[in-house]
């Protein structure tokens, strides 16, 4: 008879374990067991394919955005090529012009 009392003790505390465990579970995954319960199965599912989409467009836009830096830094470097050249073209433009009136000067008196 106490192999039967003790049996028994024995068994009551495994169901308290498993009622535990049980109630721990229940309590991390509410949300799906919630969907699960609701026959809503198929709504996580769009859920998780909508998010997967966001991730796509997320590292499409991050792309874009790196993208547009690297054009701006291009532009930025270009325009500063673009005042330098400017500049020499003025610087040479002096001479030039220094050097024509010494040719016409030149010429004028030939003619």
């Amino acid at each position: 008879m106490s192999y039967f009392n003790d049996r028994i003790q024995e068994l009551i505390r495994e169901k308290e374990n498993k009622e535990n465990i049980l109630t721990e579970l229940t309590e991390k995954n509410s949300e799906f067991i919630s969907l699960v319960e609701e026959n809503k199965v198929d709504l996580y599912y769009d859920k998780l394919n909508q998010l997967n989409e966001l991730k796509i467009k997320k590292v499409q836009n991050d792309s874009t955005i790196i993208s547009l830096g690297n054009i701006e830094e291009q532009k930025h470097s270009l325009e500063k090529r673009i005042s330098e050249l400017e500049m020499i073209v003025k610087n040479n433009e002096i001479d030039y012009q220094k050097k024509m009136d010494i040719f016409n000067s030149y010429f004028k008196n030939v003619a």
